[in-house]
C-alpha cells in the first residue's frame, strides 16, 4: 500500500549546543521521525544562502524528507537557537532573530501544489507564526486541503506566542498536542480556572472549545494522556536514561500523528507516541538516530498491516 503522506510547516533551525550544532524546529523533527516511520514526509520552510543553510538542505535530503517547497532566502540568515541544558537534561532556547524560516513561502501557487499531494496529515507549531503574515496563509492551506488530520503542536517558546495565536492555530486544527507546563500556562485564559491540574478535565474542556478530536499532553517521564473521539486514557512512557529532553515531545507528536493517520486505537496510539518520546530522549539531540527494531523493543510496530489496523 501506498505509505502515508504527511506535510509540516514551519521553522527549520540549528541548535546550537554545548558540543555542537543539530538540525531541528519542531514541525522539522516531527516529520524527520515520520519518515523513519516509513511516512512520506514533506517539509515547507526557508533557510537561508549560507554555509548553514546549505548544509541543512544536505541534512534534511539523508533523512527521507521532500524538500520541493523548502526555499533559500537571500534577506535572512538559517535559523539558530542558541541552546542551554538543565543538569536534568531540559532545554532552555534563546530564538535568534531574523531567520529566513520567517520568510518562508506559503502562496497561492504552493498551497495548490501542496493541496494536489493530498496529505494525510498537516503538522504546524507556534513558532514560525509568532512575528509574521504566515496564520493568514496557513488558514488558506488549511481550507484548500480538504479534511485533513491538522496536528497543531503548541511548542511555546518565551516571547514568541500569545494567547490570541494559541487560540488562532487551535481553531484550525483537528488534534492538539502540548505539554503539563503549556497546559498549566494556557488553561485560565482557555477557560478552564483550574490551571491545569486536572488533565481529563483541561482535555474535554479544551476539546470542546475549539470543536477538537484530541488533545495530548505530555509529562515528561511521569505520564502521557489523551483524549481522543471523547475517550480519555493516559499512559506511563517506557523508563529510559534520560540525556536530554530536546524534542522528545516533538518525537510524541510524531508517533500521535502515525496512530492517528492509520487510525490505531486510544491507547495503541499514546502508547507509540509515548515510546518514541522516551527513545529520544534517551539519546542526544532533537533527531537522534534510531532504529524500527529500538522501537519495537516497546511493542511499537511501524509497519501496520492496513491503514485501518488497531
Amino acid at each position: 500500500m501506498t505509505p502515508p503522506l504527511t506535510v509540516g510547516l514551519g521553522e527549520l533551525l540549528w541548535d546550537r549546543l554545548p558540543d555542537r550544532d543539530r538540525l531541528g524546529g519542531a514541525p522539522f523533527n516531527v516529520v524527520c521521525h515520520l519518515a523513519r516511520l516509513r511516512h512520506r514526509a514533506v517539509f515547507v520552510t526557508a533557510v537561508g544562502c549560507d554555509d548553514l543553510g546549505d548544509a541543512a538542505l544536505r541534512e534534511l535530503r539523508n533523512r527521507g524528507v521532500d524538500d520541493s517547497f523548502v526555499t533559500q532566502s537571500t534577506s535572512a540568515p538559517t535559523g539558530i537557537a542558541r541552546v542551554t541544558l538543565a543538569a536534568d537534561g531540559a532545554p532552555t532556547f534563546e530564538i535568534v532573530r531574523p531567520a529566513a524560516y520567517e520568510a518562508l513561502r506559503l502562496d497561492a501557487d504552493t498551497i495548490a501544489s501542496l493541496a494536489a499531494l493530498g496529505p494525510d496529515a498537516l503538522v504546524i507549531g507556534t513558532l514560525a507564526h509568532a512575528e509574521t503574515d504566515l496564520l493568514a496563509r496557513t488558514r488558506a492551506l488549511v481550507a484548500s486541503l480538504g479534511n485533513p488530520t491538522v496536528v497543531y503542536d503548541v511548542n511555546l517558546r518565551a516571547g514568541w506566542w500569545s494567547i490570541d495565536l494559541v487560540r488562532e492555530l487551535a481553531a484550525l486544527a483537528t488534534v492538539v498536542k502540548l505539554n503539563e507546563d503549556e497546559a498549566r500556562e494556557l488553561a485560565p485564559a482557555l477557560g478552564y480556572p483550574d490551571g491545569g491540574r486536572d488533565i481529563e478535565g483541561f482535555c474535554r474542556t479544551f476539546a470542546r472549545r475549539f470543536e477538537l478530536r484530541g488533545v495530548a499532553v505530555t509529562a515528561g517521564q511521569a505520564n502521557a494522556a489523551i483524549l481522543l473521539d471523547s475517550i480519555f486514557t493516559t499512559t506511563t512512557p517506557p523508563r529510559v536514561d534520560v540525556v536530554d529532553t530536546i524534542g522528545a515531545g516533538d518525537a510524541f507528536t510524531a508517533g500521535l500523528v502515525d496512530g492517528l493517520v492509520y487510525d490505531r486505537s486510544v491507547g495503541a496510539t499514546l502508547q507509540g507516541a509515548a515510546a518514541l518520546g522516551a527513545l529520544v530522549a534517551s539519546r542526544h539531540g532533537a533527531l537522534p538516530e534510531w532504529t524500527l527494531s529500538e522501537l519495537a523493543r516497546y511493542g511499537i510496530s511501524a509497519t501496520p498491516l492496513s491503514r485501518s489496523s488497531s
